[in-house]
């Protein structure tokens, strides 16, 4: 029904040909071949189909015909331009009909993960509103072109902004309205008896809009190429406690402090009597802007200072990360923190719940000698006062209020240090996983290869087991993975002189172990052949590694970022919004390097199988097995 359809939009309505298609819109030639063909269909729950829509959009606008396209797909020209690319996506991948307006009961899981957007979430609850945008902005008091540029992306609100709660609210409004609480439910996956109620319907909307990712590729790489740049071994220019914090600051007996330079003599005399006196637990926990710690360079290196002599000295942090900063300054944090994170003194935490917009709090606690609070009209810190106290029944008092806090908490970042990634079953136990790494994987390696390959190398019996160990259990993984999910694997191709140089590594953790031109030929052509029998394994070869020393396991609930050099690290988040925000940049690596499995077949063959014979490998999913056949 696709192909039908689109040839029937550049044919019938645009009067284009795929060249001038491909000209118009910027897409490659032989992919809109493919597409014309019915070698490919887009899924229409990725953004992938958006940018189709759109581009078709586009070339109706440049050859004149964005009456006949609006006729075609059932909708109007005032209807504007995002609502006119939304129909055509609507008309383009609708089996049931063109012109349908989809219903409630049309609101597939899929449509709904079809983008984590703050747009794309707004646009499909005002669709089940039956809201236009100038209406809405009108019920809001806002003018309708911030609206319009909500929803097209141009602008995005901060994830705390109160606008949010008042479309919440008047989205809701509509919906109960229209008795379409069970689309609703649908929508925000919500279990239909807790909507009962309005308003709990109203606040169950508003979580659901703030719940996005408005992130852009260049943060996520950015924050990606932090960690692949990182060293355990780098030595940051720290100072020594004494130099940190000094004597007077210490022996300050002030039962409160004022402003930004309060708190930071506040914070430097708590950190540093921790240290002094070896406390064995701090309790963090700050949502107000952080700007108090790191807008200063020099008082940032005494911050670090502190806090590392104290996880050094065999203290141990909890902290509970504030979510509602957004992911750009959620990533600012972790980066600086890293070097504190490899100590394993740290356990890292964010809540579940969301702040408001009314006040802000900190709260520092060593919960048998200090602790440091304040709350303050948000916005107001300058002018915020903080207290400092060291009376056992205080202490009590914000122990209580920090651990009921940390029990509505997840973690947010936990690490494994030996390379075992003992979260691989989890994140692979999701109906669609993303792999970003140099090479193949491990577990794609035919296992007669390996044990050849290992031979060659002659290592310790000890490294071989892990080796041969590791390679069964993601074996394993993969293919139960394959029986009812997806894995697009990225994989960085290599040159011929990197490879006949000896420089194309195994996904292994435990040994340098290279290919062989030969070798790498066989793995490849092994990794090509599952992709032909398990159409649901797809393989996207990247021009170029994204990255040097870290690979990524991703999938909607949860992402691994695994060193693969030097000491091997594992760090795991099951935060939703980061965990989309991965799965988001996989998305856009995967759109970039898409090709059909023909040609990715015979781009291979031609540069890697050489001499191998051209023919499946064995499909025995039995390895001893298959290795008995083959010897």
């Amino acid at each position: 029904m696709f192909t039908e359809r689109f040839n029937a939009l550049l044919s019938e309505v645009c009067h284009t040909t795929t060249g001038e298609f491909s000209k118009i819109t910027k897409y490659d030639r032989s992919y809109v071949s493919h597409l014309r063909n019915g070698d490919r269909t887009p899924k229409p729950d990725r953004s992938s189909a958006e940018r189709l829509s759109r581009a078709v959009y586009l070339c109706a606008a440049e050859k004149d015909a964005l009456d006949a396209l609006c006729e075609r797909v059932g909708t109007t020209r005032d209807a504007g331009d995002n609502a006119i690319c939304a129909a055509v996506g609507a008309w383009l991948f609708d089996a049931h009909g063109a012109g349908k307006k989809r219903r409630e009961s049309n609101y597939t899981a899929g449509e709904r993960r079809r983008r984590s957007s703050f747009g794309s979430r707004l646009a499909l609850v005002m669709e089940l509103a039956d809201i236009s945008g100038l209406r809405l902005a009108r019920s809001l008091n806002v003018d309708a072109s911030l609206i319009a540029k909500y929803r097209s992306g141009l602008r995005v609100p901060r994830v705390n902004h109160p606008l949010i709660r008042d479309i919440g609210t008047a989205l809701a409004a509509r919906i109960y309205a229209l008795d379409r609480i069970a689309a609703l439910s649908q929508l925000i996956g919500v279990p239909q008896a807790e909507l009962s109620d309005e308003s709990v319907g109203a606040k169950r909307l508003e979580a659901w809009l703030r719940d996005y990712s408005a992130v852009d590729t260049s943060l996520i790489e950015g924050f990606l190429e932090g960690m692949d740049a990182f060293s355990p071994d780098t030595q940051l220019p720290l100072l020594s406690p004494d130099e940190a914090v000094d004597e007077q600051t210490l022996l300050d007996d002030a039962g409160s402090y004022d402003g930004i330079r309060g708190l930071q003599r506040a914070v430097l005399r708590f950190l540093g009597s921790a240290v002094k006196n070896k406390q064995k637990e701090l309790l963090l926990y700050s949502d107000q802007s952080i700007d108090w710690m790191v807008g200063d360079r020099e008082y940032a290196v005494r911050w670090m200072s502190l806090m590392s002599a104290y996880v050094r000295g065999g203290g141990r942090i909890r902290i509970i990360h504030n979510v509602d900063r957004g992911l750009e300054e959620m990533f600012e944090a972790i980066r600086n923190w890293l070097p504190l994170y490899l100590s394993g003194g740290i356990e890292s935490w964010y809540c579940q719940r969301h702040g408001g917009e009314r006040f802000s709090h900190t709260l520092f606690l060593a919960p048998d000698s200090a602790c440091v609070f304040g709350t303050y009209a948000a916005g107001k810190e300058q002018r915020a006062r903080y207290r400092y106290a060291a009376e056992k029944e205080e202490l009590s008092y914000y122990r209580a209020f920090f651990d009921d806090l940390l029990a509505e908490c997840r973690p947010l970042f936990t690490l494994s240090l030996d390379g075992s990634t003992p979260k691989l079953p989890a994140v692979m136990n999701d109906s669609c996983v993303h792999v970003v790494v140099r090479s193949l994987s491990l577990g794609t390696m035919p296992e007669s290869l390996l044990r050849r390959m290992l031979a060659r190398a002659a290592l310790p019996q000890k490294t071989e087991q892990k080796i041969l160990s590791a390679w069964a259990s993601r074996h394993e993984l993969i293919r139960q993975t394959l029986e009812d999910g997806e894995i697009h694997e990225c994989i960085a191709l290599p040159d011929e002189k990197a490879l006949a140089e000896g420089e194309v590594a195994v996904d292994t953790v435990y040994a340098a172990l290279r290919y062989t031109p030969e070798e790498f030929g066989e793995h490849i052509r092994s990794a090509v052949a599952l992709s032909e029998r398990k159409p649901n394994y797809r393989l996207y070869p990247l021009r170029e590694p994204p990255f040097k020393c870290i690979k990524l396991v991703i999938s909607g609930h949860m992402a691994l970022i695994v060193s693969i050099s030097g000491r091997p690290i594992t760090f795991t988040t099951t935060y939703p919004t980061m965990c989309r925000a991965f799965v988001d940049f996989a998305g856009r690596l995967e759109e970039q390097y898409d090709v059909d499995r023909l040609s990715l077949k015979e781009e291979l063959k031609q540069k890697y199988y050489g001499g191998l014979p051209d023919g499946e490998l064995p499909t025995d999913d039995n390895p001893a097995r298959r290795d008995r056949n083959e010897n």
